[in-house]
């Protein structure tokens, strides 16, 4: 991802029986360094800040009692090759001034088959 504070885990793909399957690239982000983090990816792919939803930080939409999966995630768009990625900084349930003393996940995923 070219960020020094972010440090790769895995990638996955979903089940290519789906008409759409994804990729999944998790990342690790130290607690010390998700405020630096999260800054970063609310100004490069315009991700929305991480708010506290139900048992951890994300940056999904909500609104009021209603839950908008995916709708706070960032973007960016590969012109080279065609493709679009979306991006999420999260983590457990923990309190802001406690985030130095948790790991956070950062995942970015994109479609890797046409339909």
């Amino acid at each position: 991802m070219g960020y020094p504070q972010v440090t790769f885990v895995d990638c996955e793909k979903e089940d290519e029986s789906k008409a759409q399957p994804k990729l999944f690239a998790k990342y690790t982000v130290k607690g010390t360094d998700a405020k630096s983090v999260e800054k970063y990816l609310v100004e490069k792919f315009q991700m929305r800040p991480l708010e506290f939803i139900c048992c951890g930080w994300s940056p999904e939409a909500r609104n009021d009692t209603i839950f908008y999966a995916d709708q706070g995630r960032g973007t960016y768009l590969d012109v080279e090759y065609k493709n679009y990625f979306t991006i999420a900084l999260m983590s457990g349930e923990t309190i802001e001034k406690d985030w130095q003393k948790i790991d956070f996940t950062l995942v970015v995923e994109t479609y890797y088959k046409e339909i």
